[in-house]
């Protein structure tokens, strides 16, 4: 089981991508906003809604008007992927083609992916280190000739990439492309990556539906499809010896959203999001035992 701790990505870490940043208009001191309105702040790359008629010199960031003039709804499509937030995702035809300079990281994850491949290339000096390019074909559900002729074609929503050169001055560039259609991704993490310890067999995957699911009453269902979160229920094997290390570590992260990489391989288990709870179990006097429960961001 492993985690990444996230780097925050600033105006100086996304150094160029191919998204333009004019969702809407630039909001103008002197223009006049009608209700419903919509405008972007560029400097904080955030979008907001009129809710007043004839807004006028009312600045989004600052206003502290007694019915609030403006409604902030979120980042503008550029940067949704970099706002800790898997519903809100960056889109736009054929690509989204972004550069990096994160410092140092080893390791990155994608959620929320509409595309058909993902390529991934880290240059230092002029000169490319990494290079490498994920199909997002899903595996079948089931091994067999009707299934390989039959079933419908799916596709990865989440990847993630751990095996980065740590280069401190590196440039990296994502492609994520969808050469039929429009490119989405919900959330692009890079970090630093670190291992808790082996998850055993028995983890619980699952996920927490915020939809709205109701019944009139004359028993007719009425349905508001809202988010949903994965959660993961796991043990993890640690050596007795790192005990006190992994303690010290996850306490740190308990206001932290990081990624977790709960086994090598299952997409289900790969989550964005916080622990609720865990607890250690000092079984042997060589091996200890971590419970833990896990639920993602929407």
């Amino acid at each position: 089981m492993r985690i990444i701790r996230p780097t925050t990505v600033t105006d100086a870490v996304l150094t160029s991508s191919t998204v333009p940043e004019t969702d809407y208009p630039e909001w103008a001191a002197d223009a006049i906003y009608a209700l419903g309105a919509r405008v972007i702040i560029a400097a904080s790359h955030q979008v907001f809604e009129s809710l007043a008629a004839g807004n006028v010199g009312h600045n989004p960031l600052t206003d502290i008007s007694d019915p609030p003039k403006w409604l902030a709804l979120g980042a503008t499509n550029r940067w949704r992927m970099f706002d800790e937030r898997i519903g809100s995702v960056t889109s736009r035809a054929v690509e989204v083609d972004v550069l990096l300079q994160p410092g140092l990281i080893n390791a990155l994850a994608l959620f929320g992916l509409s595309a058909g491949s993902v390529t991934i290339t880290m240059t230092d000096g002029g000169n490319v280190v990494y290079a490498r390019t994920v199909e997002l074909v899903a595996p079948l559900s089931e091994s067999s000739f009707y299934a390989y002729c039959f079933e419908p074609i799916s596709r990865r929503t989440d990847i993630v990439v751990w095996d980065l050169p740590a280069y401190p001055g590196a440039t990296l560039r994502v492609q994520v492309t969808q050469p039929d259609g429009t490119a989405e991704v919900g959330l692009l993490v890079v970090g630093l990556a670190t291992h808790i310890g082996n998850a055993q067999w028995g983890g619980r995957f699952g996920i927490a539906d915020y939809s709205r699911k109701e019944t009139d009453e004359f028993g007719n269902w009425g349905v508001l499809e809202r988010g949903f979160s994965k959660t993961v229920t796991l043990t993890a094997e640690l050596p007795t010896s790192s005990l006190s290390a992994v303690h010290s570590k996850l306490a740190k992260l308990r206001a932290t959203p990081v990624v977790w990489e709960t086994f090598d391989g299952v997409e289900a288990g790969l989550i964005y999001g916080f622990y609720k709870s865990f607890s250690i179990v000092m079984r042997y006097a060589t091996k200890s035992y971590c419970d833990l429960e896990i639920e993602g961001l929407t």
